[in-house]
């Protein structure tokens, strides 16, 4: 982890570093999401930080919600941010499409309500292949 870290630090911003970002913040998401995201929140704006959250954020939502939601003021990109909201919240709402929903209710940017209404037409978590 803490090599990791050190060496996407070490690289110039462009594709290697997005490239790098977008694998060690993914695994991250799952071993220790609060670390991550406190390093991905003081990282300054830019296209690799917003690549990396967008591995981060939709994985990292299921472990730790509050801390996924807070990092989506990190982007740069709007529509980057949206897709990766969007993608949590489809992850969180395999497991419980309520928990997505009440999760979407704490997200304070405009495409937290129309990615709800997606959301609430998802067939039901077990749903599938039920007669």
């Amino acid at each position: 982890t803490d090599r990791g870290i050190e060496f996407i630090t070490g690289l110039s911003s462009g594709e290697d570093k997005a490239s790098v970002g977008r694998t060690i913040f993914t695994n991250l998401a799952i071993s220790d999401p609060a670390r991550a995201a406190s390093w991905l929140a003081a990282q300054s704006s830019s296209v690799w930080l917003d690549q990396s959250l967008s591995s981060f954020i939709p994985i990292a939502a299921q472990r730790d919600p509050a801390t996924a939601g807070r990092l989506l003021s990190s982007f740069s990109d709007e529509n980057r941010r949206a897709k990766a909201l969007e993608s949590a919240a489809t992850n969180i709402a395999r497991r419980s499409q309520g928990s997505a929903l009440a999760w979407l209710e704490t997200i304070a940017l405009p495409e937290a309500p129309v990615i709800a209404e997606k959301i609430k037409l998802l067939p039901a978590p077990g749903a599938k292949g039920k007669k």
